[in-house]
Order: structure tokens, then sequence, then C-alpha cells
């Protein structure tokens, strides 16, 4: 066939592309061995974008890489790349007369099973399409006919465009492997325990992420490094000292822990500042805490002849509740409480529970 005498037809020529916000690309077959090859191109309603995954059918002059590669849902909801766009060129057969055309705005999906022509990029490009029994007929604004489709009756029900692909020469092999091995930087930033971008760098100018892979896309804030990476300001020590017994008590509620034959889940400890005694009380549930805390204050109390002043916990709802704060208030009792999420300042508790469970 002779190309120079032969007229030639453009499907949505000299449109500009629509911008991809979300991409899907659905092929149903019901009959397993009539799923169609690459090299056929399939008309389908349920895909949003012209796709084709191969290279070589492509003008080399109007393939673009993309910046960032675009995620194209297919039909078991699993997402493929999309790795750069532009134009194939195929050879359409309009009523028997076989005539050079050309598709714009094609995404290049190397992972895709067949080329598949939306039926909605065509529509949006003001083209007609008429379903018919077995054949489907493509119609522009002005009134010519563009395109063939024809399905097999009784067979997968799948409308093939009647087009093969004009392939002047295989795919440049340097260009389709960088294509294929082109990898987000911050993908691989995850992908390696959030190794530094700079190593990840250094990885892949040492060829050992694989030879000819190559990096794209802009290094992005990672919330999970900046977060780990934070230091907490150290806790300095307490400047204060007691000069009696009974001045200052820790207290601290422990549990729950495995439930002894005599059914005690919890224990608390109560230490007092100055003499550094411990007294542990083991407990069934911890709404006993402000009971034990009366038995002890009436013991120690009666023992020293001394009144408790102060004591210091952290903010647990068993040592904050009306019924105990109400009780420190009236026997005149300083109640400190710790910062929230800041156990070191009630170490001395911390540091004889940790003691207690490990004797256990």
């Amino acid at each position: 066939m002779n190309f120079a005498n032969a007229s030639s037809t453009n499907l949505a020529l000299n449109l500009n592309p629509q911008p991809f916000c979300s991409n899907h690309a659905f092929l149903i077959c019901s009959d397993p061995e009539a799923i169609p090859t690459k090299t056929q191109m399939i008309l389908d309603s349920g895909c949003t974008t012209h796709t084709c995954p191969h290279q070589n059918w492509f003008d080399q002059d109007t393939l673009i890489d993309l910046e960032t590669s675009i995620p194209i849902t297919v039909g078991d909801g699993q997402s493929i790349q999309a790795m750069a766009m532009g134009t194939i060129r195929i050879i359409m057969n309009i009523n028997g007369e076989w005539l050079p055309a050309t598709i714009p705005n094609v995404l290049y999906v190397p992972n895709m099973s067949s080329t598949l022509i939306s039926v909605t990029n065509l529509t949006e490009r003001e083209h007609t399409l008429y379903f018919k029994k077995e054949w489907c007929d493509i119609w522009t604004l002005g009134g010519r006919l563009v395109g063939h489709a024809k399905h097999r009756l009784g067979g997968d029900k799948l409308y093939r465009l009647l087009a093969e692909p004009y392939v002047t020469s295989p795919p440049p092999t340097p260009t389709f492997t960088a294509l294929t091995l082109a990898v987000d930087i911050n993908v691989l930033h995850h992908h390696l325990g959030h190794l530094s971008y700079d190593n990840i760098q250094k990885l892949v100018s040492s060829n050992m992420l694989g030879d000819n892979t190559r990096i794209r896309g802009r290094e992005e804030f990672c919330e999970a490094c900046t977060m780990g990476k934070v230091h907490q300001s150290p806790f300095l020590l307490s400047q204060s000292s007691t000069t009696r017994c009974l001045e200052l008590i820790h207290t601290d509620l422990c549990g729950p822990l495995t439930t002894s034959i005599d059914g005690w889940n919890y224990f608390t400890l109560f230490i007092d500042d100055y003499s550094q005694m411990k007294f542990i009380y083991f407990l069934k549930k911890k709404d006993y805490v402000f009971d034990t805390f009366k038995e002890f204050k009436t013991m120690v109390e009666r023992d020293t002849n001394l009144h408790i002043k102060c004591i210091c916990s952290d903010n647990g709802g068993e040592y904050t509740s009306p019924t105990f704060s109400d009780f420190l208030k009236s026997e005149g009792i300083t109640h400190q409480t710790t910062t929230p999420y800041s156990p070191e300042q009630n170490g001395q508790s911390e540091c004889a529970n940790c003691m207690v469970i490990e004797k256990i």
C-alpha cells in the first residue's frame, strides 16, 4: 500500500490532553480462550483514558516521559503505572480500505495486557459511536467515518478495532529499560526502612539496586522520620529533700498482672521519701486503692505519731477521683501529680514497680 496516495484519518487529533485525576481500566472477558492479545485494540467503555503497552507503536517524537507516573486501576483492583504519554500510529480498515491514522494522548502502560481505546475519551472529543449487532462505527462531529470495530457473535463480545499498528522500527532498548526501572525516590525511602535520601542516591549510583535503575520524583517531607529523630529533653534532678518521715509519700498502682491463686490482679506501693521504706499491698481491683490508702495512713501515723503531709502520684483515676481528692483535702494532705505521659517525674515508684515485678 502506498501511504502517499492514501487518505488519512485521525482520532481526536489536535486536542489537548485532559487532566488525569482518576484513571481506570476495566476489561471483562467471559471466554478464557478468547482473551485478547497485546496486538489487538479493544474499545472499552470502562477505560477512562487510551492506554497502550507497546512503546514501538508510539511516534517517538511525541512520546514524553511523565514526571510522576500515573496510577491506573485495573479490573482486579490492582494499580499499575503509566510511564509516558504520546501519539500512536496505526492503520485503520475503513470499508475495506486501509488508511493511516494517529491517536493522540495515549498513556504508555508497559504492564497493560492489551491496547484499550477509551469510549469516554472519544465521546468527550465529540466523536459519536454507533453500536450495532456485531459492529461499532466511529464518526466525527462533521459526519466523517473514522473507524470500525467488530466482535465475534457467540464469542467474547469484545469490540476489536479493525486496525493494525504502524511500526517503523523496534523500540530503543535504553529508553525502554529506563522507563520500566524508574522508581520514585520516596517509595524507595519507605521500602528501605526510611533510609536517608543521600544513601539511596549512593545505592543507585553504585548499581546496587539493579543495572540501569534511575530515580524520579522529588524528596517529600517524611513525618515518621521527623518524629523518630525528635529527642525529649532530659528531666533535671530534683533539688527538693525531706526532713522527716511521712513528709512526702510516693505511690503508684501496677497492673493488671497475671491473676494469683488468691485472685490478686494489682498491687500498689507507698514509699516514704525520707526513710525510703516501702509498703506493698496486693489488690483484686484498682477501685480498692482508696480504702488501701486510708488503711496505710492510719497504720503509719499511729506508728510514728506523725501525719502525712504530701503524696505524689500519677494522674490515674484511682488517685484523682472525687472521693480520693475530697478525703485528701479534709485531712490537709497536699496531692502532687505528674505531667501526663511523664512517668519519670514519679521515678521512685516506677523503679520500685520494676523491682517488684522482676522478683515475682
